[in-house]
C-alpha cells in the first residue's frame, strides 16, 4: 500500500486522509498557520519553504523532496529509520527527478506515482 504524507523539519510526521492528496494537506497545514496559498503549486511551495519534505512510500521504495531547503537531520533519520522497518530492503531516493515531476495533484499524478513504483 502506497503511503503519502509531509514530514516537518523536527522528523514528525503529518498524515493525510484517504480523500487528501499532498496539496490539500498543505493548504491544511498552512492555514492553521495563517497561510493561504494561491493554488496547489503555491502550497507545495509555502510548505517546502517551511522546510516540510513531501513523502511517498512505496512498497520497494520510499521518495522524499524538498527542492527549496535540505532535509534536516531529523527527517533523514526518520526515512532512514522508515527503510530500516523492512530490513533495508527499500531504495531511499531524495528529490528523484521523476518523482518531482509528480507534484501537480490530482489523479494524473498519483497515475505517474504509481508509474515510478
Amino acid at each position: 500500500m502506497t503511503k503519502r504524507y509531509y514530514l516537518t523539519p523536527d522528523g514528525t510526521k503529518v498524515d493525510q486522509t484517504a480523500a487528501e492528496d499532498h496539496a490539500d494537506v498543505g493548504r491544511r497545514v498552512l492555514a492553521d498557520r495563517g497561510i493561504k496559498p494561491k493554488d496547489y503549486a503555491d502550497s507545495y511551495d509555502q510548505m517546502f519553504n517551511l522546510g516540510f519534505a513531501r513523502v511517498v512510500e512505496f512498497k520497494e521504495r520510499i521518495c522524499a523532496e524538498n527542492p527549496k531547503l535540505p532535509l534536516t537531520d531529523p527527517q533523514m533519520a526518520f526515512l532512514i529509520r522508515r527503510q530500516s522497518d523492512c530490513g533495508g530492503q527499500r531504495e531511499l531516493t531524495i528529490n528523484d527527478k521523476k518523482f518531482c515531476e509528480t507534484r501537480r495533484g490530482g489523479s494524473l499524478a498519483h497515475e505517474e506515482l504509481d508509474g515510478i513504483q
